[in-house]
């Protein structure tokens, strides 16, 4: 009988143990984008704005904070929820609230690629004009970022990104006009 309750107790310290490290891979979402400590403020849905149009960079180490839609990727999807939530007040927040999520994200491709690389496999290729072409004229490109297509940083897609994403690829001119 002593045997048992030893072994039980060494069960029910390893089932602790484990519980409490898959309880640290869980972080919270708050969206505290500008890492000021207060949450869901109009500075906070400015800056997530910012970064998702490259105007910024994610300046916060924890980047988990920004993953609202608890998917364990930082996109587009996350600062709606933002925008979302100064529109239709905390109905659009997602629920629970501080949303469950990994605690560490990955960023979407768009937000990591250089500009050009519009379909984001890392290089500047003919397909990427292709792409730039049907976010330009069609909107049906793969992925139609600011990030990569506003080449000439005048907050709009326009077939001057095109020219210039023309001269990136087949000339090796870098785009004019952005920092």
């Amino acid at each position: 009988m002593k045997k048992l309750f030893c072994v039980l107790a060494v069960l029910v310290l390893f089932a602790a143990f484990f519980g409490a490290a898959k309880a640290q891979d869980t972080c919270y979402a708050n969206g505290d984008f500008n890492g000021d400590g207060q949450i869901l403020t109009v500075v906070d849905m400015v800056f997530g704005i910012r970064a998702m149009v490259c105007d910024t960079i994610f300046s916060n180490n924890n980047l988990y904070i920004w993953d609202l839609t608890g998917d364990c990727v930082i996109d587009t999807a996350d600062v709606r929820i933002i925008v979302d939530y100064f529109i239709y007040g905390s109905s659009a927040l997602p629920q629970p609230f501080p949303v469950p999520t990994c605690c560490n994200p990955a960023l979407a491709p768009y937000l990591t690629a250089a500009k050009g690389d519009v379909n984001t496999d890392g290089g500047l290729t003919p397909a990427d004009v292709v792409s730039m072409l049907g976010c330009t004229f069609t909107e049906t490109g793969e992925n139609c970022s600011f990030c990569q297509t506003d080449l000439n940083c005048d907050a709009a897609i326009s077939p001057a990104d095109v020219v210039q994403e023309l001269n990136y690829v087949f000339n090796g001119t870098a785009p004019v006009g952005c920092p």
